[in-house]
């Protein structure tokens, strides 16, 4: 009844997971519907700048979830935003995760070592009532990890590398969420997320030292 409701307001749902605890499609090829036994999430893997897709998607699948579940109250709702900058080299993407001022590096040697920090890694969470955030900070370098099925055809490839070096990024992590009793009548969840878009909007000069 579910998925049936989704393939009505949505065309082309691709099949990721179907398991009795878990069933996952993908839409239009970047967001992923997921519902299993503790949980239902919504993951936009390219949104547009505004987010209204997302929003909608959210507020239509969430909607039936609850419907044809019949849940009568939520634990914990959450809105994630995940932000990444390239960056020309490690070198530059430590120093912009640096310059924010949330981690202190210490000038003096420690541990045997001295000098700049490299891969430098940050998170805190600022908590109260029945809300709160999570912000991770992180300089990182994305790799591709290429594994051929056995029997493939190599004569096609020029090169093949095991590990594939994409990208030196900064890369934001904020994790905004409802805890507690979460009565579903008091949230709209598209708004919602718009909402907590624009106070991150808001707040990131703040956050990541102007």
């Amino acid at each position: 009844m579910l998925w049936s409701e989704v393939r009505r307001a949505a065309k082309g749902l691709e099949r990721l997971h179907v398991e009795p605890n878990k069933v996952a499609f993908r839409l239009d090829g970047r967001l992923e519907l997921t519902c299993e036994l503790s949980a239902a999430r919504v993951i936009d893997t390219s949104p547009d700048r505004k987010l209204d897709d997302l929003q909608l998607r959210a507020s239509q699948f969430l909607g039936a979830v609850r419907k044809h579940l019949e849940i009568e109250t939520y634990t914990r709702v959450g809105c994630r935003l995940a932000y990444r900058k390239i960056s020309s080299s490690m070198d530059d993407a430590s120093r912009e995760v640096l310059s924010a001022g949330l981690l202190r590096v210490p000038e003096a040697r420690v541990f045997g070592f001295s000098g700049p920090a490299t891969y430098p890694e940050v998170s805190f969470r600022l908590e109260r009532e029945n809300k709160g955030v999570t912000v991770a900070l992180k300089a990182e370098e994305r790799k591709v990890e290429l594994t051929l099925p056995p029997g493939a055809d190599f004569s096609r490839l020029i090169t093949v590398k095991k590990n594939v070096s994409v990208e030196p990024s900064v890369v934001l992590n904020i994790d905004y969420f409802l805890s507690g009793i979460v009565i579903p009548d008091q949230i709209e969840f598209g708004e919602w997320c718009r909402q907590v878009v624009h106070m991150a909007n808001r707040d990131m000069p703040t956050l990541l030292g102007g």
